[in-house]
């Protein structure tokens, strides 16, 4: 082969390799305290497109799905969300740096006079309480419904946890989305931060407080989480319950009547309170089965919210 030829080939696939690396942002996530990589850190373009950090904190995004003025939000688990903003197709960070977010326990004081507490008490169908089990790594989704079209602030969350399998005191994480108009489904993500809730009382009435976030009360209504977080964070022990063994995590209590096994995925306009629990809700756009309980099963999650 002559010489030339070979230089011509050499340079059209030099060409074409840095075409490719020019197509390529590769964004490293670290802790700010440590420096480290962090692994599992979500980034999500536009809720539309999703990549995942490797161990040592790289992310590798596809330029081609940028576009000026986009919206990139980096999260994970136990640490503050990122917004980067972009300004042109040629600026993007190699490092963003995340800090730490968790929060503790603590009393809320309530004003009864000032604050409206919506659940779903008044749901006629309720015969009794009983022990959701969990598993980590999974979302346990409440409806709250806005039937009298409250205007106000979400001031704070309450949720009824058990310890069936001996891991109340163990994390969870808190989040708020809400709701598509006419189906169920999760929209747009009202909480900032990575919320992450320890329990070390062992509490079983839990009052979360989110009253700096601002977060307003939806036209809609408002879908309120209660997620566990990956194995890593509880127990390597497990718990025998009915012939399975669980992993130790905290669980939720639930409102149940006769039916509630039976799933309900055919009527997506519900307006009334519901729950569904599936896989954790940065998922929820990229498929996985969500389990959707008929009307009258929900879990013990309320809020209280202060009108404007």
């Amino acid at each position: 082969m002559p010489k030339l030829y070979q230089l011509f080939i050499l340079l059209c696939f030099t060409n074409l390799c840095l075409a490719q690396g020019q197509s390529t942002w590769h964004l490293t996530v670290v802790d700010s305290a440590t420096n480290k990589g962090i692994a599992k850190v979500t980034l999500s373009l536009n809720n539309k497109f999703y990549y995942t950090s490797n161990n040592n904190g790289l992310i590798t995004i596809d330029k081609n799905n940028i576009h000026k003025k986009d919206n990139i939000v980096i999260s994970c688990i136990g640490y503050k969300s990122v917004n980067i903003a972009i300004t042109g197709n040629d600026k993007y960070p190699d490092t963003v740096r995340l800090s730490t977010a968790a929060i503790a326990l603590k009393e809320v004081e309530i004003k009864p006079s000032e604050e409206i507490e919506l659940n779903v008490k008044d749901n006629k169908k309720r015969v009794h309480y009983t022990h959701r089990l969990t598993s980590p790594a999974c979302s346990y989704v409440q409806f709250i419904p806005n039937k009298s079209n409250i205007k106000g602030t979400i001031i704070s969350i309450q949720y009824n946890i058990n310890d069936r399998l001996h891991g109340i005191e163990r994390p969870f994480r808190v989040r708020l989305f809400t709701k598509m108009k006419d189906s169920i489904t999760l929209d747009k993500e009202l909480t900032t931060d990575s919320i992450i809730v320890y329990n070390p009382q062992r509490k079983k009435m839990i009052d979360v407080d989110v009253s700096k976030y601002n977060i307003q009360m939806p036209e809609n209504g408002v879908l309120i989480v209660f997620e566990t977080l990956d194995s890593s964070h509880y127990k390597i022990d497990t718990v025998p319950n009915n012939g399975y063994n669980y992993a130790e995590t905290p669980g939720i209590d639930m409102i149940q009547t006769k039916n509630y096994w039976e799933p309900d995925y055919d009527k997506i306009n519900r307006l009334t309170p519901y729950s569904m629990d599936g896989p954790p809700a940065d998922r929820w756009n990229n498929g996985g089965l969500w389990y959707v309980y008929k009307e009258g099963n929900n879990f013990a999650i309320s809020i209280t919210v202060s009108p404007d």
